[in-house]
């Protein structure tokens, strides 16, 4: 998925479902930390590995609040 010529996540489609991945630098902290996701999204951002300042948060999509939760993490990388 693209904005402009910003990547803002990257997609996987399976047979059932697909996988979100956003990849997101120390500015997103406080913002993901004050965002509606689950915990469990949260805690894979403070642990992921981290790639030099860049880190990832990778989730399935099998539900539409799984929709809602990758939405708002687009839109807080479109911010950042």
């Amino acid at each position: 998925m693209v904005r402009k010529k910003q990547t803002l996540c990257w997609v996987g489609v399976h047979a059932d479902t697909f996988r979100v991945t956003f990849y997101f630098g120390d500015r997103a902290e406080p913002l993901i930390e004050r965002s509606p996701p689950p915990e469990s999204i949260k805690e894979e951002f403070r642990t992921g590995k981290r790639f030099g300042r860049i880190r990832a948060v990778s989730m399935k999509v099998l539900t539409a609040r799984d929709v809602d939760h990758a939405l708002c993490l687009a839109g807080i990388k479109a911010r950042v």
